[in-house]
């Protein structure tokens, strides 16, 4: 009798639906039990951690903890808590493994690209994070031209929006680099754009 020998965890996964499901639900279930006021950090890690590449497909992007800290503007030992809960034994979602001890300069990574694929949350994430890259590096594009003179300040309904994005996002010099460098320009020329239309 072989079955003996099989990981419980397998069988266990394809009895309540596959192995795609499962992984999504047991990565929901170290969410859910992250206290509230750590979800949206839980949410800003992961969104580091991910990005939706050239050819729309998700991949891995590891970050060190002190980046991911500069990036959520969050404490290090807060964002160490939502890496352990991701990490704990017979949960290995995020990488290094449990048993090592996490420092400013170890670097996190996903450790599996099903995780990407099959988290029906994550995905949302990745898509909610693309479509802000996508607005930031528009606002940054223009406030180059703006600044060489060949562009003219936005006016609604690219402003409102490029506004609303800007306070729900939050942005940040940190986490704008990975996406374009020009982080006080973009916001600058969103400042004067504003003051445009109000005048």
């Amino acid at each position: 009798d072989h079955q003996g020998n099989e990981p419980i965890d397998l069988r266990h996964y394809e009895a309540i639906g596959g192995l795609d499901q499962a992984l999504s639900l047991h990565a929901d279930e170290a969410y859910d039990e992250l206290p509230e006021a750590r979800r949206k950090l839980a949410e800003q890690i992961f969104k580091c951690l991910t990005e939706k590449g050239p050819d729309n497909r998700e991949i891995r992007r590891p970050l060190t903890v002190r980046d991911l800290c500069a990036v959520t503007e969050a404490e290090e030992p807060e964002v160490i808590a939502i890496i352990e809960a991701f990490r704990r034994p017979g949960r290995s979602f995020l990488m290094p493994p449990a048993e090592v001890v996490l420092t400013a300069k170890s670097l996190i990574d996903i450790s599996h690209e099903s995780l990407i694929r099959n988290w029906k949350r994550l995905k949302e994430w990745v898509d909610d994070e693309a479509k802000s890259a996508a607005t930031y590096r528009r606002l940054a594009e223009t406030a180059t031209l703006y600044y060489q003179g060949q562009a003219g300040p936005w006016r609604d309904p690219d402003l409102s929006l490029a506004l609303r994005w800007r306070d729900h996002v939050g942005p940040n010099v940190a986490w704008a680099r990975r996406y374009h460098p020009g982080f006080e320009a973009a916001m600058s020329f969103l400042e004067k754009s504003l003051a445009a239309r109000e005048a």
